[in-house]
């Protein structure tokens, strides 16, 4: 709008706050209003922007907090009632009018309460802790505000509310109600020239006495009918233009317009805020275990962990790891975007996102990653596509776990039909506005999960979708073991158990890291899977070991370390915020521990064999009786490996030990690299809770350890049947190092 200076924008929630005019502009000299007509718009606008209408604005906390609805259309009298019994609350009376002369703050959002605890709207601070709980959502598509509210609310008694007519999405609308609702209040508050508390409390209640009744209309009818009675007619402009979906002429109020008809004090109670409901875990026969990576990078060393944990599982179960590979998103949309403009430098000319999508998704592991450390996220532009982004550089990646042979499958983000998955799982529930473009949902235990927002998967949708579509396929109903410490992946965990009956289990993932610092890819700090190949053919040379055998090996006896040492986190690790990583001096030291396990690991598989060959002979000798209460529980878990099931098993991988400090010695770092000067300091980190130990669990390692233990002269005293036992545990857990 041409020559109308406007204040900055507020930073919480939408603001809603037109004050903060410096002295120059309330200067301004306007001509007098009967002077004005609709054409002069952008004079009248200013005019109307500059009276303040005896508010200001000193920054006030206070704001009132919306849930946004799980269904609509919206009754309008049903919310407008509960809105002012909100600000009568004997509690909130002063701060009502307090909130209401700083321009009245509004958020609207979906909150982590559960849904018996859910209200339309609490007036509440910024630093209260409650107002945490509420996190900002977008639907970001437009409608006419008509189909977003029930025809029948609009009329409800003798008090004028004119509200803009022009598209806006649910989010806006309920900024718009609110802040209307909050001008027709403050207006008739005025007495004596001035609003005190008591006046203030006098105008809700007389509101809720004589009612409200809303009608739409376009801003010129709007600024109209404001002409034909400044006095009494107020309109209310959208200052801070936090949303972009919310009308800056947001309407006007007229009070005592209309005959009473209706009182909002007999009004039904507001509930547009259905819970979904629960389902049955369903049984299920098999298991896919899946993990995230995005593909536009080379993957390292620290994603090879990664996948080693995750297919300690998939093994036990005969299953193969798969790869969801993250080629949608804002970093990956960012990497199209910097290959878009380097594409156009090179042929003077502009291509689309479109094209750049296209010839990403054939460019070599080299050149995407290149484009994926040079890209810039300040301005991300949305790309809606479903074409196979960065497929060869994906392919790449695959080739370099196989080349450590690996068994391994991959499938595209863009493979997995987002919006068909969601819609199968999400149509019929509350909160799902595909129309809208939002989509969220809540938990029992009261977290929310956004899944779409302004008009695209958020991390926990994209989440969603992937495991739909590994769950529900042609093959039948499966689990999902996702292996990832991602808090987007818990929460669409959760959704998927409690509203698909789907099991689901998240074990946390792995990572490297040197020096203290977990590595990373995009950082560059991290070792290259190349470098581990080159690593262990060299190795295996030394020890005259053929390639395949040493890869398997290798692999095997990284596999083997997971469990058998300490990780580190900066954080608790049941923490979705903690950096969990294996830690090592350096990168150097890390090639010198790879040796050192692989050389344990090779004495391990020579001990069970000779527990096998004790198992086959044929002899049998007295036990010391001493010895009988410990090969009574060798048998017994023995028994209970064979009987394991896979929901048992991801149990044990998903929980974590952490080490209590008494248990922490300088030796654990030590093992690491560092010399004892620094795991002292590592010690001091431990005392004062910057640094925890921890350490992973596996059924089938536990056991291994366990059956190590045992004497071989003690094993030849066990029946043949109890040999058979233990030797079929045995099998069983060979499956890890198959």
């Amino acid at each position: 709008m041409e020559n109308l200076n406007m204040p900055a924008s507020q930073t919480n929630g939408d603001s809603g706050s037109e004050a903060g005019l410096s002295k120059e502009q309330q200067d301004i000299t306007l001509i007098d209003l009967e002077d004005y007509n609709i054409t002069d718009k952008d004079m009248l606008l200013e005019r109307i922007y500059n009276d303040k209408n005896g508010k200001s604005n000193t920054k006030s906390a206070l704001g009132m907090y919306i849930e946004i609805p799980t269904s609509y259309p919206i009754d309008l009298q049903a919310f407008s009632s509960y809105f002012l019994q909100e600000l009568s609350q004997g509690v909130n009376l002063f701060s009502a009018q307090r909130w209401s002369e700083n321009f009245g703050r509004v958020f609207v959002g979906i909150s982590d309460k559960s849904p018996d605890e859910k209200v339309p709207c609490e007036l509440i601070s910024a630093e209260n802790p409650e107002s945490l709980k509420y996190r900002q959502v977008s639907s970001g598509r437009t409608i006419s505000p008509t189909q977003l509210v029930e025809t029948n609310s609009l009329q409800g008694g003798s008090n004028l509310v004119l509200l803009n007519s022009a598209f806006t999405s649910i989010e806006g609308l309920l900024i718009n109600v609110t802040h209307m609702l909050d001008e027709l209040i403050w207006n008739l508050a005025l007495s004596d020239g001035k609003r005190t508390a008591n006046s203030y409390s006098q105008a809700v209640r007389y509101v809720r006495d004589t009612g409200i009744s809303f009608e739409f209309a376009n801003e010129e009818e709007i600024l109209s009918k404001y002409i034909s009675d400044t006095y009494n007619n107020k309109v209310r402009l959208y200052g801070s233009r936090k949303s972009k979906t919310v009308p800056f002429v947001l309407g006007c109020v007229v009070p005592n317009a209309l005959p009473k008809t209706k009182s909002l004090n007999q009004l039904d109670a507001y509930s547009q805020n259905e819970a979904p409901k629960s389902v049955e875990v369903k049984e299920v026969n098999s298991y896919e275990v899946t993990i995230g990576i995005t593909t536009a990078k080379e993957i390292h060393a620290g994603h090879l962990l990664l996948f080693l944990t995750a297919n300690s599982f998939a093994k036990c179960i005969d299953a193969t790891v798969i790869v969801s590979a993250n080629n949608t998103g804002p970093r990956v949309n960012a990497t199209i975007t910097s290959l878009q403009k380097e594409v156009e430098s090179l042929l003077g000319r502009d291509i689309t996102l479109e094209q750049a999508n296209q010839i990403l998704s054939s460019l070599p592991l080299s050149v995407t990653q290149r484009l994926y450390q040079m890209r810039n996220e300040d301005f991300v532009p949305s790309i809606n596509s479903d074409f196979s982004t960065l497929k060869f550089a994906t392919e790449q990646n695959m080739v370099l776990l196989r080349l450590l042979g690996l068994n391994v499958n991959y499938i595209l983000d863009t493979d997995c039909n987002p919006i068909g998955a969601i819609n199968y799982a999400f149509s019929n529930t509350p909160g799902y506005f595909p129309e809208l473009g939002l989509g969220f949902t809540s938990l029992r235990g009261g977290q929310s999960a956004n899944y779409l927002d302004n008009g695209e998967f958020t991390a926990v949708g994209a989440s969603l979708a992937n495991m739909i579509n590994l769950a529900i396929n042609d093959d039948g109903l499966k689990g999902i073991a996702y292996f990832d410490h991602e808090s987007s992946t818990a929460i669409a965990s959760k959704v998927i158990t409690e509203q698909l009956g789907i099991p689901v289990y998240q074990p946390s993932g792995a990572a490297i890291g040197f020096g203290g610092e977990i590595a990373s890819g995009t950082k560059g700090n991290s070792i290259r899977l190349k470098e581990i190949y080159d690593f262990i053919t060299r190795y295996g040379q030394q020890l005259g070991i053929d390639s395949s055998e040493i890869m398997n090996l290798g692999m095997n006896a990284l596999t083997f370390s997971l469990f058998s040492n300490y990780y580190i986190s900066d954080l608790h690790p049941n923490n979705y915020s903690a950096n969990t990583f294996y830690d090592f001096a350096s990168k150097e030291y890390f090639f010198e521990f790879f040796k050192s396990q692989i050389g344990s690991y090779r004495q391990v598989q020579n001990n069970i064999q000779n527990v096998l060959n004790t198992l086959e002979r044929d002899e049998t000798v007295n036990r010391d009786d001493s010895s009988a209460k410990r090969l009574y529980a060798l048998v017994a878990r023995s028994e209970a490996i064979t009987r394991m099931t896979p929901e048992k098993l991801l149990q044990v991988i998903s929980s974590q030990t952490v080490l209590k400090k008494d248990k922490v010695n300088v030796q654990m770092f030590i093992d690491m690299g560092y010399s004892e000067q620094e795991s002292l300091r590592k010690i001091e980190d431990v005392e004062a809770n910057n640094l925890f130990i921890c350490k992973r669990s596996h059924p089938y390692f536990e056991y291994i350890n366990f059956l190590l233990t045992m004497d071989i002269q003690d094993l030849m005293s066990l029946t043949g049947e109890q040999k058979n036992s233990i030797k079929k545990a045995i099998l069983t857990v060979k499956k890890l190092f198959s």
